[in-house]
């Protein structure tokens, strides 16, 4: 089967008749792909094709959820054979052909990347998945290479458990794709796409057949595309639930962020939702001891962990969230710490399953010690960080910090000393910096502060933030300088609170008025929580609207949006440093594999940055869940 793929490229019509794009490819003996088809003098650099790079971009984003520690897959674009193909093969290496970009694009960029997130997120379920059936199809194809009867094959009434394989690559594809911030509804809404695609690759048009095996060909495929297109809808309307969930979370909603993690996770179970649900759990624990703390009820210094990026990501509480500060009885303590306790063993149970599912996940790991560590057990947490995590990952920086956080809880004489070896990771640090570092060396200080108070040295806490303030400043970094101010109670620059609105008359929690509702297009995706139905509908400027049965508006939203509500058009770059100057600190700062969530319970409004660019935004109330 030597360079079979590129010898014969009339021939591969498993891309062209599955959802049209070809399952993975185990080679026999295991061998490599590049030990058995000479593909490699046809791979586009990046570097030279804007369109090669940017579907690399759309790969590397998808891999985030990739916890198949087995391989690790790798994108390969090829000029030839000149038709639209893709096929994902053992060894990990995912082929792709220019010209399947080019249908991807064809309307857009931002229709592009979801169709190619959509194209890749297939390829690599079946990779994870391990599918096997495609050794008999290239056989078949060797053998016979008959179209028509390879057509029969795939879409048979005999061969149902083939089109089962690939309705759930469709299926656990498009809830990829949809967890990493791309568009279902450019699948779902797009008929086209698919025509479009087999249409390239067969050269045919089936709105005018000619031939008798062309007319059965299109039969086969017409069917395909009923019944996955159906399948897609439904699952598009539950991945909403996941949609709501990420903005929920987002906005410290853990209550309703919980409820639709949970209810997503019903008919989707993954470790990727169930590190959400986790994370739901923890951020609920965290705002319980927020509470305690404003209410001089907690008396221990508030250690911040550093959460790792997972599917939801690590959060930093960075703005005034204001909660009741007057005095607490007993008994509301007492209540309160009970719900923090509960809340922390729920997000322990969910990280135990997490690892269960993925025992390689370090992100896991990072993820039940924190919860551990917030629950004051030290034993457990330092059994899991010393025997688990350094056993199987090594030493890092974060374990660095975790193993100063536990010795500051145990009061040791030398958590100062393991705290002071982490501060030169930010003084003499020569690289730019990212959200996700600033982030981290912000807890390295902020822990070194709390490890003060512990000791009631005011000053010393004091000249940690005077500190940072001053190696920020030389540093240009604005959002630690602003923190760092906010530290020592001295006012920053000046903020906006003002902010354009979209649809004016559209309030979250309200019910809209259905003059309004006809500004949108008709429904687009439906689902259920609990009781109630909801409804997706958008507009033709693609701004999305979720309400229930009663029309209660439940967000709005917009993704890879070029015109953000308030934000300059000619802002390119540097989203960050003008929304800390526009804004200031957000009230929330969340790191997802979707980007970077700013935010502005002030504003009722979060802003997702992605390459430091922002990419789109969603509207909550400005209220406090608590």
């Amino acid at each position: 089967m030597k360079s079979f793929l590129l010898r014969n490229p009339s021939k591969i019509i498993c891309i062209l008749t599955m959802l049209y794009f070809c399952p993975a490819y185990s080679l026999a003996n295991d061998k490599r792909i590049d030990e058995t088809i000479e593909w490699k003098k046809y791979v586009i650099s990046p570097e030279n094709d804007e369109r090669v790079n940017l579907a690399q971009q759309v790969f590397q984003r998808l891999l985030y959820t990739w916890d198949d520690f087995r391989i690790m897959p790798v994108l390969k674009v090829i000029d030839k054979p000149n038709r639209p193909w893709a096929a994902a093969f053992a060894d990990g290496t995912i082929l792709l052909t220019l010209s399947a970009i080019d249908i991807c694009l064809q309307k857009s960029a931002r229709e592009g990347k979801s169709k190619l997130a959509f194209v890749l997120s297939h390829e690599l379920v079946h990779l994870r998945s391990d599918d096997l059936w495609h050794q008999r199809f290239f056989h078949e194809l060797e053998r016979n290479g008959n179209e028509t009867h390879i057509g029969s094959i795939l879409f048979g009434e005999s061969n149902r458990e083939l089109e089962n394989k690939e309705m759930r690559a469709d299926a656990e594809g498009l809830i990829l794709m949809t967890m990493m911030g791309y568009d279902p509804l450019v699948i779902v809404g797009n008929p086209d796409f698919y025509s479009t695609w087999l249409e390239t690759s067969l050269k045919i048009s089936c709105k005018s057949p000619g031939s008798l095996k062309n007319k059965h060909l299109c039969q086969l495929v017409d069917r395909r595309i009923h019944v996955g297109r159906q399948q897609l809808e439904r699952i598009a309307g539950k991945s909403l639930l996941f949609e709501l969930g990420m903005q929920r979370y987002i906005v410290g909603d853990y209550a309703s962020a919980k409820q639709y993690f949970s209810t997503f996770a019903r008919n989707f179970p993954g470790h990727s939702v169930f590190t959400n649900i986790g994370l739901s759990y923890l951020g609920e624990a965290i705002s319980y001891r927020q509470q305690l703390l404003a209410m001089n009820a907690w008396n221990d210094p508030a250690y911040m962990f550093p959460l790792k990026l997972g599917a939801l990501g690590s959060e930093i509480f960075l703005g005034a969230t204001q909660y009741r500060s007057d005095s607490v009885t007993k008994k509301e303590a007492k209540d309160l710490m009970r719900f923090m306790t509960e809340s922390l063993k729920a997000a322990i149970q969910a990280f135990e399953k997490v690892l269960k599912l993925s025992p390689n996940d370090a992100q896991g790991y990072i993820h039940l010690i924190s919860a551990y560590l917030m629950d004051q057990n030290l034993p457990m947490a330092k059994g899991i960080l010393e025997g688990k995590y350094i056993a199987k990952f090594g030493e890092d920086n974060t374990t660095k910090l975790l193993t100063a956080i536990i010795a500051a809880i145990q009061e040791n004489d030398h958590a100062l000393d393991l705290f002071e070896q982490l501060t030169g990771l930010y003084e003499e640090s020569t690289k730019t910096q990212n959200t996700e570092r600033t982030l981290f060396h912000y807890l390295i200080y902020y822990n070194i502060a709390q490890l003060y108070k512990a000791k009631e040295d005011n000053s010393g806490e004091m000249a940690q933030w005077q500190r940072l303030a001053k190696l920020a400043q030389r540093k240009g970094d604005a959002l630690l300088f602003q923190l760092s101010l906010k530290h020592m109670n001295m006012n920053s620059i000046p903020v906006s609170n003002t902010h354009k609105v979209p649809f004016p008359g559209v309030f979250i929690g309200e019910i809209i008025p259905k003059s309004l509702l006809l500004k949108f297009d008709k429904q687009k995706l439906r689902s259920w929580i609990g009781e109630d139905q909801l409804q997706e509908y958008q507009s033709e400027e693609q701004v999305k609207l979720v309400i229930n049965n009663k029309r209660k508006v439940l967000s709005v939203w917009k993704d890879n949006d070029r015109k953000k509500p308030g934000i300059d058009k000619n802002i390119k770059s540097n989203a960050s440093l003008f929304l800390y100057k526009r804004y200031g600190i957000p009230s929330r700062q969340v790191s997802t594999e979707r980007g970077e969530y700013f935010a502005y319970d002030n504003l009722g409004v979060a802003y997702n940055i992605v390459e430091n660019e922002i990419a789109g935004w969603f509207y909550y109330e400005k209220t406090q869940f608590d």
